[in-house]
C-alpha cells in the first residue's frame, strides 16, 4: 500500500477536474439541456403549491419545444395538456422547462434573451479541442447585462478543466478583464476567475494586452482588503503566479503573505494558489519553488498543519527537521501532530525514522495516538 495514502485523503483539490477557484455554481444550461429528454418553453397557469414530497410544483402550458438539432423552436399542438414542474421560487410568466426523466419536469423563469441563449449555446463535448472552442463562445457572454446569462457563462468556465480554459484564453479581451478586476461591484468569486484569466492573457500574449493584464492582476492582488474575508483572492493570486511566474514571489513577499502574523484567510488563499501551481508548473512556478514557498508557511501557526500535509503530498522530505520542530505546538493544536506523524511515516529517510524514535522516547502514547489519527481522514484543511 502507498505509504502516503493516509495523507492523500486530505488532498483538497484536483486541479485537472475543474476550476479550483470558482466556487460552487449551478449546472450550466447547455449541460442541463443535453441530459434532458425534452426542453420546452412554457407559461405559468397558476401559483405553485407544496406537493406531498415537500417540493413546490407549478402548472405550465407548453408553448414550444427545443429541436433535437438546430436553433428554431418547434410549436406544439394548442390542446397539449399542461405539465406540473418543480420550482425553486415563485414566479409567473415565461419559463424554461426541462424533462430530465419521463413526466419529471423542472422549471426556471426565462425571457426571450435567455431562451435564445440556451437555444444557441454549443452542447457539451468530451473532446479537449472542441471544449476550448465552445468556451470561447461563452467568453462573449461573461458579465452580460442579463444576470442569468452572465451566471451561466461563468458556470461553463467554472466546471471546465483548466487546460480547456487555458486553450480558450485567446477569447478573453484584455481591456474587459482589466475593467472587471478594477470594478468593486463585480462578484468577488468571479473576480478571482478573471484574475486567473488575466494571468493567462499576460502569459500567452505580448505587447499592450499582456502588459495591461499583468498590471491589472498585480493591482488587484495588492489592493487593500475591505474585509477579513476576500472571496476569490486565491484566484487573483493564481493569476499573479500565471502572469509573472517566479517574478511573482517578490510581490507576494512584499504583501507580507509569507509572514507568520499574516492574515490566516489570505494565507489559505495563497496555499490554495500554490496547490494549483503544483498541478500546473508549466504555467506557473516550477515545483521546487512551490515546495520552498509552502515550507515557509510552516512558520505560520494557522497554516502549519496544512503546509505539512502539502509537503508530504509533494514528497518534500528535505523539510523533515522543520516538520519535526512543530511537534511541541501540538499542545495548542491537536490536529498538527497527526499531520506530523503522517509525514514522518511517509518519509523514507533515516532522519524521519530517527525522529519518530526520539518522539516515542519523549511521549510514546502521544506518538501512537497521532499515528492512529493520521490513518483517518482529517477535518478539511484550508
Amino acid at each position: 500500500m502507498n505509504r502516503l495514502a493516509p495523507l492523500l485523503l486530505c488532498v483538497l483539490i484536483d486541479a485537472a477536474a475543474a476550476c479550483p477557484f470558482c466556487g460552487p455554481v449551478a449546472e450550466p444550461l447547455a449541460t442541463r439541456r443535453a441530459r434532458s429528454a425534452t426542453v420546452a418553453v412554457g407559461e405559468t397557469l397558476g401559483p405553485p403549491a407544496a406537493a406531498a414530497d415537500g417540493r413546490r410544483r407549478q402548472q405550465f402550458q407548453i408553448l414550444s419545444v427545443f429541436p433535437a438539432t438546430g436553433s428554431g423552436l418547434e410549436p406544439v399542438a394548442p390542446d397539449r395538456l399542461p405539465v406540473r414542474a418543480t420550482v425553486t421560487a415563485d414566479f409567473s410568466g415565461t419559463a424554461l422547462l426541462f424533462e430530465t426523466i419521463a413526466d419529471s419536469w423542472q422549471a426556471r423563469t426565462a425571457d426571450e434573451l435567455l431562451i435564445g441563449y440556451c437555444l444557441t449555446a454549443p452542447p457539451p463535448t468530451d473532446r479537449p479541442t472542441a471544449t476550448a472552442v465552445r468556451l470561447a463562445w461563452f467568453a462573449r457572454w461573461l458579465e452580460h447585462p442579463s444576470a442569468a446569462i452572465a451566471a451561466d457563462a461563468y458556470a461553463e468556465f467554472a466546471v471546465a478543466p483548466f487546460a480547456a480554459v487555458r486553450d480558450a484564453a485567446k477569447a478573453f479581451e484584455a481591456d474587459r478583464l482589466a475593467g472587471w478586476l478594477a470594478d468593486p461591484a463585480i462578484d468577488q468569486q468571479r473576480r478571482g476567475f478573471y484574475g486567473l484569466a488575466a494571468g493567462l492573457v499576460a502569459r500567452q500574449q505580448t505587447g499592450p494586452a499582456a502588459a495591461r493584464c499583468r498590471q491589472a492582476v498585480t493591482a488587484a492582488v495588492s489592493a487593500p482588503a475591505v474585509s477579513d474575508f476576500r472571496a476569490g483572492y486565491d484566484g487573483l493570486l493564481a493569476g499573479l503566479l500565471v502572469a509573472r511566474g517566479e517574478q511573482a514571489v517578490p510581490v507576494i513577499e512584499a504583501l507580507g503573505l509569507l509572514a507568520p502574523n499574516a492574515s490566516p484567510v489570505d494565507q489559505r488563499h495563497l496555499l490554495q494558489a500554490l496547490r494549483f501551481c503544483w498541478e500546473e508548473p508549466a504555467d506557473t512556478l516550477p515545483q521546487p519553488a512551490v515546495v520552498a514557498l509552502t515550507q515557509r508557511l510552516l512558520a505560520s501557526p494557522n497554516l502549519a498543519r496544512e503546509a505539512v500535509i502539502d509537503l508530504a503530498r509533494y514528497q518534500a522530505w528535505d523539510a523533515c527537521s522543520e516538520v519535526v520542530s512543530l511537534w511541541p505546538t501540538g499542545d495548542d493544536d491537536p490536529l498538527i501532530r497527526p499531520a506530523i506523524a503522517g509525514y514522518l511515516q511517509a518519509c523514507p529517510t533515516a532522519e524521519a525514522r530517527q525522529a519518530l524514535t526520539q518522539l516515542r522516547t519523549t511521549d510514546a502514547a502521544a506518538v501512537e495516538a497521532a499515528i492512529k489519527a493520521a490513518r483517518l481522514p482529517l477535518p478539511a484543511a484550508g
